[in-house]
């Protein structure tokens, strides 16, 4: 199996078909080994069958991480693009390890905003929403015993270090408060972390979707957050091929129709925005 597939039982026209056969619990299972692939930002780590829902059993397909896919599929330049380098957010140290770190936390920290409905309302986030946020999300490396256990700000929040874990903290409210600023100008309404399967791009895909807006027409709009220290003409392409694949995965599982992408970039303070 490659990197960034993961393993589900039915085959993708059977799937597609009966939506009842999408999802499998593993429970009253034959054990069986099993590499599985989950959330799209993470797409590279490989999680324990027992604590993964993404994990089935035999028979098995692959079906490819949307992420993956579109990284290793994406073209252009790799050259950075002048107007997309990080504003305000570089730190001494800063390198990709540390951005990656401050990303993960302030995901996490998004996440909790999203599922607590702040976003209902437009302008009613406040610093200590941020704040608060961000400290559930330290909570949740601290005790993650889940698939992202795995994270590299784990043993952090777990260690002696404290000067770097508050330094994580620190870019972390900043890139929360950014992506709020950026996002909460109007009334939204969002779906966080909504697993979605289907076929796109001649592949079948299996993944979890960060963010789904609900337009008022009964449309969606796939929205996506990147915490990028630099962003090259093919990360664009990544990006936007990842939120197509999704665009397709989330009609085909939601029934949605969906209409739109917007890349939201919190280190360059900038979201971008395509139709579909």
């Amino acid at each position: 199996m490659a990197p960034g597939d993961i393993m589900l039982k039915n085959s993708m026209n059977d799937s597609r078909n009966n939506s009842e056969d999408r999802l499998d619990t593993r429970q009253n299972k034959p054990d069986a080994p099993c590499e599985c692939y989950g959330k799209e930002k993470i797409a590279n780590a490989i999680f324990d069958c027992d604590t993964n829902v993404s994990c089935l059993d035999y028979p098995m397909e692959v079906m490819k991480s949307p992420s993956y896919f579109a990284k290793v599929n994406a073209t252009g330049s790799t050259k950075p693009l002048p107007h997309l380098n990080s504003v305000g957010m570089e730190f001494e140290g800063c390198d990709d390890t540390k951005s990656v770190a401050v990303g993960q936390l302030a995901h996490k920290a998004q996440e909790f905003l999203v599922e607590t409905g702040k976003f209902a309302v437009a302008n009613s986030i406040t610093a200590r929403d941020i704040e608060v946020a961000v400290a559930q999300a330290v909570v949740f490396f601290r005790q993650a015993n889940s698939t992202e256990s795995d994270s590299i700000l784990t043993p952090v929040f777990n260690s002696d270090n404290k000067a770097l874990a508050e330094l994580y903290i620190k870019y972390a409210v900043v890139a929360v408060a950014r992506f709020t600023q950026l996002l909460n100008t109007v009334d939204r309404d969002l779906i966080t972390e909504k697993m979605v399967e289907g076929y796109s791009q001649g592949e079948n895909f299996r993944g979890t979707a960060d963010l789904i807006q609900i337009n008022e027409d009964g449309t969606a709009t796939i929205l996506d957050q990147k915490h990028y220290r630099q962003v090259s003409t093919r990360n664009l392409n990544s990006f936007f091929l990842q939120m197509e694949i999704y665009g397709d995965l989330v009609e085909q599982t939601l029934g949605y129709k969906v209409t739109g992408y917007e890349v939201v970039l919190p280190w360059q303070n900038q979201t971008i925005r395509r139709k579909r």
